[in-house]
């Protein structure tokens, strides 16, 4: 799993523009008005050959009434969830009440934080920022995001402060396996749990959860040892208020990247919303097992073809994840809980398949033939096999005699074949084109001709 670093202060003291310098893109909106980022933004981000997810969030302020119990509600929540703290506040505005409140809590919490002076462009400014001292957090590290200066030995720091990467593709299925509950409020996640856990082929226990508001459940159903992990709703853009709901995205995150197969749960009765949309994408590009519950079909007219229009609805909103199984069930009810486990624990075996290379090669050349995959400089393109990649989630190798003219097009082809000859259910795939090991030709030795 990834270490989490995530970025917080008060509003407009660059936080977003921070993201998009260390991402390299402009990935959050960045304005002058304070407040600019409601909804949760994360994104791989990457440094020295190093992988790690960062968040962009919005301003920890609240108005003067209700100030430090809100602030203190959104820090604790970061804290809990984040690895690594990027504290930023303003060198051009300099130390303030609210960095103080901010950094109060931030001292008590017992994390790793590192205090980032922004907007010194200037050395006048970078001398200035050592006022931050008097926080308590240690020697401000003072760059400018707008600008890029400092943000390399910045990234430095951040690694340093983050635990050992472990080796590339070593993503072990732990021996209970994980099922991450996301999903919009009211999509009925409690609900499903507790029908879950009210069948009388289930053992249950409760195990404390990593955070305050998501609680792991280790359940045992048909042999097979479980863990369910709610999770806290997640809620549209405009909809998202101040206080605990700003991290509602983050604890979905959090619980995507620990589990192994993720349920996201959406409400029949409604229209699936772009958040929906973002976490279903986030979990395909995290390669995790993906399910999609279209819950409450108890409220629909089954006469009338309600389910088979909210399984269209969801399959032409997540076209993207069109691989992923649909299981309609109705959580109040208990209508079909047992398939929808079931359903889990086959993309859970399915993920951890792995496929022999003489087979798995004979399958790809047989597709090459089917479709060749191109010419390059007038030379057709030969297919030399392929391999899958060790480690999860499933990644396969094909290796042509000129990999750069094979179109991503044609890699999805390859894909389709995968799917169609194995069962990858649920399971994001990787297929990469590389080169095929060419031999060296002999050089020909002519005989010399007489009478020379």
């Amino acid at each position: 799993m990834k270490p989490l670093v995530a970025i917080v202060g008060r509003p407009n003291v660059g936080k977003s523009t921070l993201f998009n310098r260390i991402l390299a893109a402009r990935a959050a909106i960045v304005e002058r008005e304070p407040g600019v980022t409601r909804d949760r933004i994360y994104a791989d981000a990457g440094w020295s050959g190093r992988g790690f997810v960062l968040v962009d969030t919005g301003g920890l302020e609240a108005p003067p009434s209700t100030y430090a119990d809100l602030v203190s509600a959104q820090a604790k929540t970061a804290i809990e969830e984040a690895d690594l703290i990027l504290f930023l506040v303003d060198s051009r505005t300099g130390l303030v009440p609210d960095d103080e409140v901010i950094a109060d809590l931030l001292r008590r919490s017992q994390k790793r934080v590192l205090l980032v002076a922004n907007k010194a462009e200037t050395g006048d400014l970078r001398e200035q920022s050592q006022e931050f001292f008097a926080l308590g957090l240690g020697a401000p590290h003072a760059v400018s995001a707008a600008h890029g200066i400092q943000v390399g030995d910045l990234l430095d720091a951040v690694l340093d402060c983050l635990p050992e990467a472990p080796p590339k593709g070593d993503d072990k299925p732990e021996s209970r396996l994980l099922l991450a509950v996301i999903g919009r409020p009211n999509a009925g996640k409690s609900t499903l749990v507790n029908s879950l856990l009210g069948t009388s082929r289930m053992i249950t226990s409760e195990v404390p959860g990593t955070t305050r508001d998501a609680v792991d459940v280790a359940l045992e159903f048909e042999g097979e040892l479980l863990t369910l992990i709610d999770t806290a709703g997640l809620r549209r853009p405009s909809r998202i208020e101040a206080g605990l709901d700003r991290w509602s995205t983050l604890r979905a995150l959090r619980a995507v990247q620990r589990s192994e197969v993720v349920l996201l749960m959406v409400d029949a009765t409604q229209d699936i919303t772009e958040q929906e949309q973002r976490m279903a994408r986030y979990v395909a590009d995290s390669g995790r097992g993906l399910v999609i519950v279209i819950n409450k079909i108890d409220l629909l007219d089954r006469l009338a073809g309600g389910v088979t229009d909210a399984q269209t609805r969801a399959l032409e909103a997540l076209y993207f994840v069109s691989w992923a199984p649909q299981i309609a069930v109705s959580a109040k009810t208990g209508e079909h809980l047992t398939r929808l486990l079931r359903t889990a624990l086959r993309v859970a075996e399915s993920r951890r398949q792995r496929i022999p290379r003489q087979e798995l090669g004979d399958l790809v050349r047989d597709a090459c033939l089917l479709r060749p995959p191109g010419t390059y400089r007038g030379r057709q393109v030969r297919c030399g096999g392929a391999e899958q990649l060790p480690g999860l989630p499933p990644a396969f190798a094909v290796y042509f005699s000129w990999p750069q003219a094979v179109a991503g097009s044609y890699l999805r082809f390859i894909e389709n074949r995968l799917r169609e000859a194995y069962d990858f259910t649920g399971c994001p795939l990787t297929v990469v084109a590389r080169r095929s090991g060419q031999t060296p030709q002999r050089r020909v030795q002519r005989r010399p001709q007489p009478g020379r």
